[in-house]
């Protein structure tokens, strides 16, 4: 029983632009250059900075062994190393499994089993006494996970917004045997995403 659209008046087809998510980020920025792209915990992100920013991790990816097609298991809440990161996987040619991260362990456990990934970005640290590291690091061997990536919702957030105690319920951890995010993107800025990776 369905009704015809054109009955309502509406559209039968639509006319998408034949290009891809990460391809309309380089063309904002190229366009759009230094206007705030996000506004995030008394920072702003430029169209530029996220471009640059994706393609530095998605040249860190790149080095960590990945191919056209890899799975990356992205654990992070809505903060600006988010966005850079999916952004960062699509131009690295790899798929994004968003998951939740505050999925328990045996569900964290059996979607990355299923989903074959080999590296996690996840937060390193304690939100509000909740640590999704520690659920990463107890199912890593039977995962089979390569390497974790790590960030913190503290890099994102101003030296001022600090001051006002926002960030009080967040406690920054170091891990061991991760690669952090920021500092790893930061040695890969200025070069362009690998060539010749099929999207």
């Amino acid at each position: 029983m369905g009704i015809e659209k054109r009955k309502l008046g509406l559209s039968t087809a639509l006319n998408y632009p034949n290009t891809t998510l990460h391809e309309l980020l380089v063309e904002n920025a190229s366009k759009f250059k230094r206007k705030d792209a996000i506004y995030y915990g008394g920072t702003e992100y430029s169209w530029q900075y996220i471009d640059a920013f994706s393609n530095g991790f998605a040249n860190v990816l790149t080095e960590m062994g990945t191919s056209r097609g890899s799975r990356i298991a992205v654990l992070l809440p809505n903060i600006p190393q988010f966005i850079m990161t999916v952004f960062g996987v699509w131009k690295a040619g790899c798929s994004v499994l968003l998951l939740d991260p505050w999925l328990g362990e045996k569900e964290l456990q059996a979607r990355l089993v299923s989903s074959d990934a080999r590296i996690v970005v996840a937060l390193r640290d304690i939100v509000f006494g909740y640590d999704t590291y520690y659920k990463i690091q107890a199912v890593r061997d039977s995962a089979r996970i390569e390497h974790v990536i790590t960030t913190s919702m503290t890099d994102a957030w101003s030296s001022l917004t600090n001051m006002f105690g926002v960030l009080k319920d967040i406690k920054p951890k170091k891990r061991e045997n991760t690669v952090d995010w920021l500092t790893a993107t930061r040695k890969k800025l200025g070069r362009k995403p690998p060539e010749g990776v099929d999207h």
